[in-house]
Parts: C-alpha cells; sequence; structure tokens
C-alpha cells in the first residue's frame, strides 16, 4: 500500500490457486469501507487467462479524506471467470487501514532473552527445515502517478571472472584500479555438511582480515586463516533442536569492537516446516572457532522467539538482516502471521521489526541477553502499523550511531526509518523520489517454473501492473536454455542493499525493465539521500543497468578508508548468459564476475553480501564480498535445469577494492 496526499493506493495480488487454468479472468468491482473510488475509472478489469498458481496484481485507489488512523476497513475485491466456458464469480476480503501518518515516531520497548543451552551435544543431524517457495509473499507496490526523470545513461559492463580458483599471490590492479585480491571457493557444498536442495544458496559472511566465516541457507563454512581450506560445519549438529529446526535465511558480521562473530540463524517450528518463528543468535571468537573446529564449544547462543517480543504465539519471523553500529548490534525481521487463518489471526500484528543490543552484553555473554525492540503497534488483523511499508527491507551497514531502513510509499517515495543510538524512539518520514521506477510485480515478467524452453515471459503493463497502460513485454532474467526465471521472487522489490557513507545513506532494490528508460532488463535502482538535511532529499537518483543482461539482487556496503560504496549482487539473463555473482564500486560503471555459471536454478536467491574488509594490509579500502553461482556435476546429464544431486553450488569469498587508495 501506499499514501500521496489523500490518494489510499492498494495493490492486490489476485493468484489462481487452482489446478487448471481459468480463463478470461476479470475484476468487476472493489469497495474500501465507504472511501470514495479514484481509479480504476471504468470496470471490468481483463486479468486475461491465468494459469495455476499464475499470479496478477490489481490496484485499486481511494479517497483517503473520509479514513481515519489506526482503524481497519474491508477491502472487497469481486471478479469473475471462466473453467471450460463455464462461468465462475469469487470475491475476495481483506482488512485493509491506513499507513501512518509522515512524518511519525514509534516506541520501543525492553525484553531479555535467556541463553541456549548447549549441554549434551553434538546433537544428532536434523534435516532443514528449507524448502522453495519459503519466504512469505511480500505486499505489492503499489503504483502512484508517474513521474518521469532522466535515468542513468552509462550502462554497467560486465568484466571477465577474475580469479578462477584460489588466491593471487599479490595485489594486482585490474579494470580501472579496482583489485580483486582473492576469489576462494569451498568446492561442492552438497557432498559436504548437509545437503538440502541447492538453490537458492543465499551466502552471508564476514573476515576478520585472516578468518572467515560463512554462512548458507541450511549450513556454514569456516576458514582458520586466509589462504587455508574451508571447513563445512553442519549447525543442527552443533545447537540443540527440541522446539525448532534450523531453517534457511542466515547472516554473518564480524565485529571488531568485540572481536566476535556474531551468526544469525532463522529457525522453524520442529517438524511443522511452518508455524511460530525463531532466531538464534550466536557469538563466537576467532580463536575459539578454531580451538573447537567451529563446534557447540566455540559458540554462545541465545533463541528469540515471538512470546519475547510481546507478539501472539504463532507469529512467523522471515527475511532477517544484520548490522553493526558503534555500541549496538542491530537486527530486523517480518512478522506475519500465516497460521491458521492467514493475516486476520487475532491479535497478529504485521510488519517489519528491529532489535538493537549492546555489543558489551554479547561480549559478556550475558544470560539474559537484554534487548530492545521497535513496537510496531497499530490495529491488529490488518497491515496498519508503522512498519507495514518497510516489509523486507535491510538495515544499513557501516551505520555508526544511527541506523537507518527503508521501504516503499508507492513507487514514487521512501518512507525512511531511523533509530539514533542516543534514543529509545524511532522515526520515519516520507523522502519523494525525483522520478518513478516501475515495481516487480509478481504478476509481471514471470516464467513459471518447469516451463519448457522457449516459453514467452508473461506481459505486464508500462506501469508494472495489469490493467493499465498498454502492455510491453517485460523480460525477468530468463536465460536460453530454457526460459526459466531465475531472477524474481516474492520479496523482488525489497530494499535489499543499505549502507552508510557520511551523512548519506543508501539505498538500493530490484526494479523491473522499463523501456521508455531504455532499460530492457531488469535492473538496480539506487537511491543516495542527505539523512542530516531537514527535511532529508534525495541528492542521486541512479541505476546498475545493461541491455544485453539483467542485474538484480544489490548488497552495498561502504569502505573504511574512503567512503566509497561498493556492491555485491547478481547477473544473468538475456538468453544467455546464466546467473552469476558479481561486485563492483559505484561509479566506474563496471561489475566483475567471481564466478562462472552453467546452469539456472530456479530461484536464484534473494540476497549476496557485502561487509568492509578488516585485513590490516589494505587499510580499510576493500570490501569482502559473499555470493555463488550452479554449476553442472561431472555425473549431469544433458540439460539445464538439473536435480539438486547433479548440481554443484559455488559459494565464493571475493576481496575486492582499490589498492593503494588509503595506503599508510
Amino acid at each position: 500500500m501506499g499514501i500521496v496526499g489523500q490518494r489510499f493506493m492498494i495493490a492486490v495480488p489476485i493468484t489462481n490457486d487452482g489446478t487448471v487454468s481459468a480463463a478470461n479472468v476479470q475484476i468487476t468491482g472493489a469497495t474500501l469501507g465507504a472511501a470514495g473510488l479514484l481509479s480504476p475509472a471504468t470496470f471490468p478489469v481483463v486479468l486475461g487467462t491465468m494459469a495455476p498458481d499464475d499470479e496478477s496484481i490489481f490496484q485499486a485507489d481511494f479517497d483517503a479524506s473520509g479514513l481515519a488512523q489506526n482503524t481497519v476497513y474491508p477491502l472487497t475485491v469481486k471478479g469473475t471467470y471462466q473453467i471450460n466456458e463455464v462461468p465462475f464469480s469469487f470475491t475476495l476480503s481483506l482488512e485493509v487501514g491506513l499507513p501512518p501518518a509522515s512524518p511519525g515516531s514509534g516506541t520501543t520497548q525492553t525484553t531479555t532473552v535467556p541463553a541456549e543451552d548447549l549441554s549434551g551435544g553434538p546433537f544428532a543431524h536434523e534435516p532443514s527445515g528449507f524448502g522453495p517457495g519459503i519466504n512469505e509473499p511480500s505486499p505489492p507496490v503499489p503504483m502512484a502517478p508517474f513521474v518521469a526523470g532522466t535515468p542513468t545513461q552509462q550502462s554497467t559492463s560486465a568484466q571477465p571472472m577474475a580469479v578462477s580458483n584460489g588466491v593471487t599471490p599479490a595485489l594486482e590492479p585490474r579494470y580501472s584500479g579496482v583489485t580483486i585480491h582473492s576469489n576462494e571457493g569451498f568446492g561442492n557444498v552438497l557432498s559436504q555438511g548437509t545437503p538440502a536442495g541447492g538453490d537458492p544458496g543465499e551466502p552471508s559472511g564476514a573476515s576478520n582480515g585472516d578468518m572467515t566465516f560463512v554462512s548458507f541457507n541450511w549450513g556454514a563454512a569456516y576458514q582458520a586463516s586466509a589462504g587455508g581450506p574451508f571447513n563445512v560445519i553442519d549447525p543442527t549438529t552443533i545447537f540443540s533442536h527440541p522446539t525448532y529446526d534450523v531453517c534457511c535465511d542466515q547472516h554473518v558480521q564480524y565485529v571488531p569492537k568485540i572481536g566476535l562473530f556474531v551468526w544469525l540463524q532463522q529457525l522453524n517450528y520442529h517438524n511443522a516446516g511452518s508455524g511460530p518463528g525463531a532466531y538464534r543468535l550466536a557469538v563466537a571468537s576467532p580463536a575459539d572457532i578454531k580451538k573447537y573446529s567451529g563446534q557447540k564449544d566455540a559458540w554462545h547462543p541465545w533463541v528469540f522467539t515471538d512470546e519475547k517480543f510481546n507478539l501472539i504465539f504463532g507469529t512467523e519471523f522471515d527475511f532477517p538482516s544484520m548490522s553493526v553500529g558503534h555500541d549496538y548490534l542491530y537486527i530486523s525481521w517480518d512478522n506475519n502471521c500465516a497460521l491458521p487463518s492467514g493475516k486476520n489471526v487475532p491479535g497478529c500484528i504485521f510488519g517489519r521489526q528491529v532489535v538493537r543490543i549492546k555489543l558489551s552484553d554479547l561480549k559478556a555473554e550475558a544470560n539474559p541477553l537484554p534487548v530492545r525492540y521497535t513496537s510496531n503497534a497499530g490495529v491488529s488483523g490488518g497491515c496498519t502499523g508503522a512498519s507495514c511499508m518497510a516489509w523486507a527491507s535491510f538495515l544499513t551497514q557501516d551505520t555508526g550511531k544511527e541506523v537507518y531502513w527503508a521501504g516503499h510509499n508507492g513507487n514514487g517515495a521512501l518512507r525512511v526509518f531511523s533509530w539514533p543510538e542516543s534514543s529509545n524512539t524511532y522515526t520515519w518520514a516520507d523522502v519523494p523520489l525525483p522520478s518513478s521506477y516501475i515495481t516487480n510485480a509478481d504478476g509481471c515478467a514471470k516464467v513459471p517454473k518447469g516451463s519448457p524452453p522457449g516459453t514467452v515471459p508473461k506481459l505486464c503493463t508500462a506501469s508494472g501492473h495489469v490493467g493499465s497502460v498498454a502492455p510491453v513485454p517485460a523480460l525477468g532474467g530468463e536465460t536460453v536454455p530454457p526460459a526459466q526465471d531465475w531472477l524474481f521472487r516474492k520479496a523482488d522489490d525489497a530494499i535489499v542493499g543499505a549502507t552508510r557513507s557520511g551523512s548519506n545513506i543508501w539505498f538500493a532494490w530490484n526494479a523491473a525493465p522499463n523501456t521508455a528508460a531504455n532499460h530492457p532488463q531488469p535492473y538496480v535502482e539506487l537511491v543516495a539521500i542527505d539523512a542530516l538535511a531537514t527535511p532529508q532529499v534525495v541528492l542521486s537518483q541512479v541505476q546498475i543497468w545493461n541491455a544485453s543482461y539483467a542485474y538484480g539482487l544489490p548488497s552495498l556496503a561502504t569502505n573504511a578508508c574512503t567512503q566509497e560504496i561498493g556492491f555485491s549482487l547478481a547477473r544473468g539473463g538475456g538468453g544467455s548468459v546464466f546467473p552469476n555473482h558479481a561486485v563492483g564500486i559505484w561509479g566506474d560503471y563496471k561489475t566483475y564476475d567471481t564466478t562462472s555459471a552453467s546452469v539456472t536454478g530456479s530461484e536464484y536467491g534473494d540476497y549476496v553480501t557485502l561487509r568492509q574488509n578488516y585485513t590490516a594490509s589494505l587499510h580499510g579500502a576493500f570490501f569482502d564480498a559473499f555470493g555463488y553461482a550452479l554449476t553442472k556435476d561431472k555425473s549431469a546429464g544433458a540439460g539445464f535445469v538439473l536435480p539438486s544431486d547433479q548440481v554443484d553450488i559455488d559459494i565464493r569469498h571475493v576481496v575486492f577494492g582499490r589498492a593503494g587508495a588509503c595506503a599508510q
């Protein structure tokens, strides 16, 4: 949802959850309580034929002048469809409330979390709760009246894979001053540790300059010293699991101030696959990881459950992020109540939640661990809290004494949140963008899983939603063979790139193709905001794009010595390029592949990772990037969409930057 003046914009997913195609799908009406309908101007709105699991986005705009804050209103959408020429009708009923007014502020609360008992370990291996489509759907971003702008004219070109294996013997300047210091992998992770499907991998990691620790969806690995081998470890044997299983999304940070690696693991309710959510936060020193080979005696964990954050039992957690400030560790996640009856569970609070923890308490292994968290008040049963717009957004890296995150207020503004370390109150304000962008509506730019080679992607409109202006072709990052959509997933508009550089904050997210702006492939939208201005203003709105292939899943960080913005992302599509991991520095208009993929996965993933590098000899001018690609196993047969046991996952740790930029 979004709001511009008194225009309340609501985008609703329309999904065919049947087993056969529905023909001539039409929306015949929409109401929101007694609010006046502003658009569509006429009905029906034709969605056309929808295959099983197909999805389209219908948007209705209402006059908000008669609506009140902290109130939910019944939204009703009616329509018709045909199966074998037999007509049927449907009605969708939701509860919707106005987003909080901007600017605004929210309160925070405190809780304590007991340490997890690891006595009795090592534990028996447990299959992870990881599976395809694990993420909860993100609310579609509605389309505000379109504002044209001047896009970045210079495209971003891809350079060949920088280092095939191992560590380069010395710093070697390449590609306009960018140095690939090292590019290391650790082989096929499916043959080590705990196999669990293989795609997506979604690696996250960090390094203290010598030891590197990296997680992926169902496991982790560490490198005891730079240039040495990686050792894959199984979190299900390290940590106890009487109630929760290790599920999927994980994040890793290294905190120089306290000399600890921090490992965040998403958990699922035991043997349920979904249900009450939890996170495990664990810390370990490099010395203890090395001494205990990464096993249980190295780690000091705590388990965060929904009830500890004043949420009803059954609240799901999803899509976390983690950032390190001056004196605090920050974590964010999505709250959702999918069981037993969807998001209208009485008492459910839906939205993004942020927590902060004193670094000194982590260092002291406090038991219980004091935690402060944002309170997403609002009316239960509807998305009315302040953080609903910030669904799936990541926290700013290298954030100093204030952390930021942002969400989409339609496609013409960002709602920017901030939380100073000196305050127990967080605030938000809307920041208009100089130009609109096209969002990645789930109903557009899709090639369904398992489609035969040559399948034509679904058309979407120039506004990104069905039922607006003339349709234009919208490629979703497919590769041929086969026409397999690897890029677009349920969180495809998520602001997964975020970092701070001095007084400026940068946000980045996926955007759908925009032929009017000469962006025929999916690309990355970046915005730099002056955080200290009153009101906050956009300093720059730019893009990472290329007409021949797609860019997506941007992760941002800021180097320590020149405050340059680095990025780690995925590149592929355009009919020939398999999805690869790539890195670069903003302003060079070049990316550097770090992998050499030879197969397309059904879902590449939702994020890759970038961190500051702490190697003393690199003087703070370098970054640690973590990404992956899929390659064929030697035993694989013909084809490009293969069973997981015929696919290798090439997870990479890449150190890159500008050699000599800050040498002492």
